[in-house]
């Protein structure tokens, strides 16, 4: 450790928090000791009066130092003990000095900063990197003078022997407190049997001191498995770790972690925290007092017990929690917020703010979350819901509690708002949005901060990093970045005044700025290894002190004047006073000829109010003296009887998809100076609906009520109308505006692999692929990985990116190899379209300087074909004849005949209406040598019991069916058994049941398992041919396991896990086919290897291709991927003959139609299963062309 000198100010005053309620605090202010100010996240810091509107605008405000520390800093800086501690990604920790940004000590004996691309690699997380130090924003406790922060670090050269460390430091000299830092490890008390894993786990949100307890969140590193949410709770003053809690108990497998874009813990009183998760498991419908082990997609309290353990014992999670969980549209994107009481009623007067990335905004009761599906029909019990916002949302919000409350939130590609606090005619809170910037803000910014004197009307500044967005959201790299200051009182236009921006260089993800002594901090990360921390503020000294003027409520047309007196601090000589573009105006006649004041001296100058519009009216009047300028806020607002709305007027989405709906609050209120009550509500009609306002109800002076209008389309196309309320002075009517399109979003990945080919050791190959919406309306992809290491990206996708209908986003990807020998990596993208996780393969081999490298880069063209296969349609005029059509071809006539094909012995049966029972039963014909047949669930299909008895005979046999009751009927078993044959049911509760009876009693508990989700048909038709043949053992089959999409039941778990644990990537014992499936293997002990594409047939294309790599294919089964039932039934012919199955749309995509040219040296036969209605003749050409067939 370096050190100059050190420098220890014994300050610190820590806000009162009584029960559940946020009184005002005092306006002393010592240092910025944690994320976001105080522990309920205001970001409002009161106690900065030289950093109010005039003072931000005036010339000599600006940057006053830029210091270049070791790593990228991600961590917002603290201010401790009047000393700015600043800590990096490459585990290094600095103070400096406040004032000039001078270095005062180092710290760099943390252990190595953790590599990102360890956690998958060659992938590895590209979230943040390269390097993971420290990441969460420490916290001060003034009683002791420490600081106390995480870093993440690995012994022996090992990164998989990693660590998260809790450090305590001396914030003047930068020293280790004597018994620290300590390790997190351990296990949850409400989950014993999920160990702490530390190199899975991300420690993000800011850290919470509350009750000597320093508490730290964790989530994961790119949603990389193993991981879960963690609370973890270390004693400030001895250093042992009191709890240990997680969001998600380990018979869910992986999620609910806790990142919240950087946002700290939240507390609003003594032993409560609140925190949001992410995807996972999520609670099932049911009341907030009862939370269950499965919390992701929640907002959760906490409440720490007698022995200082944590327990989940309220909690909130949306209604369509499934939903964000399969479009990763995180509910913990954005850190909860604790509004100040006076933003509650007497109904509900402790109000929670929290934000989404799929753009909705809540606002919760504290003391009563709402569960899930607590409110009418079934719906969120929630006090208001707002949205949801294109491009959706990260991070938290920024409260002002002036000038009647006021919440400020940053969209993703949307400006900065400002929503004013109200209530309805019910009493319940609400928020409406009263104004916004007139830029915008792309992925990545920041979350605001507020500064001021109190709350002084007028005093008020927003701060804000802008991560400005190219053409298609560059904000993600942080390039070209801007700290902006706003006005934080919208004018009469609704408009934030921009009062001050200045560039930063590049921005960290979610950049919160610290404030304290009137200057303003942020890091930033210059470069990947490289980060700065910049100053703002003015001059140490200025010549003339005055507070903010406020004229309080003027009648338009009316003026009134005040006196503003300024104060000298030194000699000066006062030249002049102009004014900015705003309706006031200074007495010329004061300052015809210069005036010169001595230290102490005043100087009273006369200003006019004179308004021209209702609502707010901000002004700025310049005072020029021989030391410079000096800046004078002044505000007031303009009266005229009646009444107003904001937002006015209200348009939403111009391309809002029909059948889908939008909330927006809108605040009525009293203009004038006299009550105004409403006579008359003239309602908007379809789509349009109001709620809230009503005929009779009294508006007093200063006063407003506030409605939600909803617009929900059904039909495409523009739509318009008016809300008109009559009161006793007049009439409002506020223009509402939307248009709809029809359809949905789509997205489409084209290639959904890349192949770099052979490049040379050091040189670099460029190959790309592009994202399109090919639906008919706009998509957000809200969740975009890409990889790191060997293979990169200069520009990578955003989240939160909209496309419009036929948009696309081409990606440049380089291969840059290091080592010789072949790579692979996958970016991943997960549109809010319902198609789950995407993902585009990439694979490359480096060679050796001087050695041939054949391809030098690209994708290779298709290999010259050899084979000459023979191409066979098998059909039938039905799904049962089809059926009977495919054994046909396989199986020879009871007892054998002279065809040469196999003598079948049992016969497996299965429902034709319905996919589910029958999609484990592939593994099941093959392992016992006979068809899969169909039959009607209540009658036994004719041709099916035909073909029985041509397999079979009529002298007895052996027939499985596959389901229960209600998929075989017990009359379809007693005809069989009647019929002399034995029958053997195969059933559980529910499909992912049934394929586990199949698994353990048909197939005799095989010890390699494929798991495919049981909530479409697709991936798991694929599967079945594939558990027969690469996943097989010398025993026979691997068993096809269901998933119930993204999740597994807990005894289907229980069965998987024995068997994971015993797989490796040399030794792979258990597969994951399709994007659901790869999340519900989450967790398990083991190695399980994901084949998943963008679509249905990108990973079936990926399943042949794993199966080419094991051996070879010789024989493939064609079917189409619209429908199950001939697939099903040819996929179990596939398997008999150890070949793969392909799926194909109406027409051959070009990843298939590759797929099927490499596959043509080794093939030897196609069957395209099913008639030309579902294989037309143009399609069966394609793939005999593409295979270089025979048709026979």
């Amino acid at each position: 450790m370096s050190k100059r000198r050190s420098r220890i100010t014994a300050l610190g005053v820590s806000a009162a928090v009584v029960a559940t309620g946020l009184t005002q605090p005092q306006l002393a202010k010592a240092d910025d000791t944690t994320v976001s100010v105080d522990n309920a996240r205001t970001g409002w810091d009161r106690s900065e009066p030289g950093l109010s509107p005039a003072d931000v605008s005036d010339p000599t405000f600006g940057q006053i130092f830029s210091t270049t520390v070791d790593g990228q800093v991600f961590a917002q800086p603290v201010v401790a003990g009047g000393m700015l501690v600043v800590a990096t990604e490459n585990n290094k920790v600095y103070g400096l000095n406040p004032q000039s940004g001078a270095i005062e000590w180092t710290r760099g004996d943390l252990g190595p900063a953790w590599p990102s691309s360890s956690i998958d690699p060659p992938t590895g997380c590209g979230d943040l990197g390269p390097t993971i130090g420290v990441t969460a924003t420490p916290v001060f406790d003034a009683a002791s003078n420490t600081v106390y922060f995480t870093s993440k670090t690995y012994a022996g050269n090992d990164p998989t022997a990693a660590s998260w460390l809790m450090h305590a430091i001396d914030p003047g000299t930068g020293v280790e407190r004597s018994g620290w830092p300590v390790k997190i490890q351990g296990s949850p008390s409400n989950d014993p049997s999920t160990p702490f894993d530390a190199f899975h786990e991300m420690q993000r949100p800011g850290l919470l001191l509350m009750d000597g307890v320093v508490y730290a969140a964790f989530g994961a590193h790119c949603d990389f498995t193993p991981w879960h949410g963690y609370v973890v709770g270390v004693d400030a003053a001895s250093g042992q770790q009191t709890a240990m809690w997680t969001s998600e108990t380990n018979d869910a497998g992986s999620g609910a972690g806790i990142w919240q874009s950087g946002g700290g813990l939240m507390s609003d009183g003594d032993g409560r925290i609140i925190l949001a998760t992410g995807n996972g498991i999520s609670p099932k419908a049911g009341p907030g007092t009862s939370p269950s082990g499965h919390l992701a997609e929640s907002v959760v309290r906490l409440q720490v017990g007698s022995d200082r353990s944590l327990s989940a014992v309220d909690f909130f999670s949306p209604s369509d929690n499934a939903t964000l969980d399969l479009n990763d549209t995180d509910f913990g994107s954005g850190g909860p917020t604790a509004l100040p009481d006076s933003f509650g009623t007497a109904k509900v007067p402790h109000v929670l703010f929290q934000e989404g990335k799929d753009g909705r905004i809540f606002l919760l009761n504290r003391d009563n979350l709402g569960g899930m599906g607590q409110g009418p029909g079934g719906k969120d019990n929630a006090v208001q819901t707002i949205g949801p916002l294109p491009g959706g949302l990260w991070g938290h919000p920024a409260v002002w509690g002036g000038d009647g409350g006021y919440v400020y939130q940053v969209g993703n590609q949307q400006p900065l708002v400002a929503l004013q606090a109200g209530a309805t005619a019910a009493g319940m809170p609400t928020l409406t949005q009263a104004g916004t910037s007139t830029d915008s803000f792309g992925f990545t910014s920041g979350s605001p901060i507020v500064t001021s004197t109190g709350a002084n009307s007028g005093s008020a500044v927003v701060w804000v990093v802008d991560c400005p967005s190219g053409s298609w959201g560059s904000g993600v790299t942080g390039e070209n970045a801007t700290l902006n200051a706003y006005s934080a009182i919208p004018d009469s236009h609704g408009t934030l005044d921009k009062l001050f921006s200045a560039p930063i260089g590049r921005a960290a993800k979610y950049s919160v700025v610290a404030t304290d002594s009137n200057r303003v901090y942020v890091g930033t990360r210059e470069t990947d290894l490289v980060g700065k921390v910049i100053g703002f503020g003015k001059p140490a000294k200025t010549p003339l002190t005055t507070a903010p003027v406020a004229f309080g409520p003027v009648q338009v047309g009316a003026s009134v004047k005040k006196q503003v007196t300024l104060t000298a601090t030194q000699q000066v000589t006062v030249t002049g006073a102009t004014m900015n573009d705003s309706p006031y105006a200074v007495d010329p006649k004061q300052l015809a000829t210069p005036v010169t004041l001595n230290t102490g001296d005043q100087l009273t100058l006369t200003v006019t109010f004179a308004p021209t519009a209702v609502g707010a009216a901000n002004g700025i009047m310049t005072v020029a003296t021989s030391a410079g300028s000096v800046g004078v806020s002044l505000n007031g607002s303009g009266l005229t009887n009646g009444l107003g709305a904001s937002p006015s007027p209200v348009q939403f989405q111009e391309d809002q998809p029909t059948g889908t709906q939008q909330t927006m609050a809108i605040r009525i209120w009293n203009t004038g100076s006299v009550d105004e009550t409403i006579q008359s509500v003239t309602l908007p009609s379809a789509p349009f609906t109001v709620q809230g306002l009503s005929q009779g109800t009294t508006i007093a002076v200063g006063q407003s009520v506030s409605a939600s209008i909803t617009y929900a389309p059904t039909a495409a196309g523009p739509a318009a109308d008016h809300l008109t309320v009559v009161s006793t002075s007049g009439t409002l009517n506020v223009p509402l505006t939307g248009a709809a399109v029809s359809g949905f979003g789509h997205l489409q990945i084209s290639p959904s692999s890349l192949n770099f080919g052979n490049v040379t050791v050091g040189s670099t190959a460029k190959v790309g692929f592009d994202i399109t919406n090919t639906g008919t309306a706009p998509l957000t992809i809200s969740k975009a990985k890409a990889p790191t290491g060997v293979f990169t990206t200069a520009l990578p996708i955003s989240e939160g990116q909209v496309l419009g209908p036929t948009q696309s986003i081409h990606v440049d990807m380089a291969f840059t190899p290091t080592a010789a020998g072949p790579q692979q990596a996958q970016y991943e993208v997960t549109p809010a379209d319902g198609q789950g996780a995407m993902f585009v393969q990439m694979s490359g081999s480096g060679v050796a300087p001087g050695s041939p490298t054949g391809n030098p880069g690209g994708n290779p063209p298709p290999p010259v074909a050899t084979g000459n296969p023979t191409v066979t349609r098998l059909s039938g005029d039905n799904r049962y004849l089809t059926g009977v059509a495919v054994s046909q071809s396989r199986w020879a006539n009871a007892g054998g005949d002279s065809s040469g094909r196999a003598t079948a012995h049992v016969v497996v049966l299965a429902r034709g209406d319905q996919f589910a029972d029958a999609l484990a039963g592939v593994p099941l014909a093959a392992k016992e040598k006979g068809p899969l047949l169909l039959t009607d669930p209540n009658s036994l299909t004719p041709e099916s019991l035909a073909e029985i008895k041509r397999v079979l005979g009529t002298s007895g046999g052996q027939i499985n069916v596959l389901g229960g009751t209600k998929a075989i009927s017990p009359a379809i078993v007693s005809q069989l058994t009647h019929l002399g044959y034995s029958v053997t049911r195969f059933a559980g509760p529910d499909r992912d049941h049934t394929a586990l009876d199949i698994a353990e009693h048909g197939l005799g508990s095989p010890q390699h398992v494929v798991l495919a989700t049981g909530l479409d048909y697709a991936d798991a038709l694929a599967a079945g041919p594939f558990a027969t043949g690469p996943a097989a053992t010398a025993a026979g089959p691997a068993a096809v396991i269901l998933t119930d999409g993204k999740t597994l039941a807990p005894d289907v778990r229980a069965f998987i896990a024995s068997r994971v644990a015993q797989s490796s990537q040399g030794a792979t014992g258990a597969w994951a086919i399709g994007g659901q499936a790869v999340t519900a293997a989450a967790g398990l002990p083991g190695y399980v290897r994901p084949l998943a594409g963008s679509t249905r047939y990108d990973t079936d294309v990926k399943v042949v291709q794993a199966a080419m790599a094991a051996g070879g294919v010789q024989q493939i089964g064609v079917a189409t991927g619209g429908g199950f039932a001939d697939a099903l039934t040819g996929g179990a012919l596939t398997a008999a003959t150890g070949g793969e199955l392909v799926l194909v749309p109406s027409t051959l995509p070009a990843e298939t139609a590759n797929l099927l040219s490499a596959l043509r040296p080794q093939l030897t036969a196609v069957e395209l299963f099913g008639g030309t209605a579902v294989i037309s003749p143009a399609l069966a050409g394609q793939v005999t062309s593409a295979v270089n067939g025979r048709a026979r």
